[in-house]
């Protein structure tokens, strides 16, 4: 009874390493994105939804997830550039909202797909949006989301 050579399974070994490798580069390597600046506070919806009622300024509120692969690409595309970090400290309450750890509040707006953005006054969502945008995207979204939330009445 002949064995097989080690030379026939060290090639396959050496490949199932190769792919082992590969597949935890795309997952670990690509990994867990840091929170964009503009969340630096780390103000839970609550809390940004409360200063929004103080200030005047709507929540610009993005739901997110530690797992979701697309979430993470936004947060280091869009959310990270300085032209977006700006314009949201300029005009809205920023929250960034783990829908894990803050499942009421992706219940109270519906959120059911992420990466989601929405700009809220009040109680109630202004403009809202799902998927990936870049900079120029997110920056048009926020000034007409803006324009909406001025003419929104109190308590309307």
């Amino acid at each position: 009874m002949s064995h097989p050579s080690p030379f026939r399974i060290v090639p396959l070994f050496v490949l199932l390493l190769g792919l082992l490798v590969l597949a935890w580069a795309a997952f670990a390597g690509g990994g867990k994105a840091s929170t964009p600046r503009m969340f630096e506070e780390g103000l839970t919806f609550e809390q940004a939804s409360e200063r929004s009622f103080n200030e005047g300024k709507p929540v610009f509120a993005v739901f997110s997830a530690t797992w979701c692969g697309p979430c993470q690409a936004f947060k280091k595309g869009a959310l990270s550039d300085s032209r977006v970090e700006k314009f949201v400290k300029d005009n809205f309450i920023p929250a960034y909202v783990d829908v894990d750890e803050q499942k009421s509040a992706a219940r109270m707006f519906k959120v059911s797909s992420i990466p989601a953005i929405a700009v809220i006054k009040g109680t109630e969502r202004v403009r809202g949006a799902i998927g990936l945008m870049n900079a120029d995207e997110l920056i048009r979204f926020l000034e007409e989301a803006q324009k909406d939330a001025k003419a929104k009445k109190p308590g309307a």
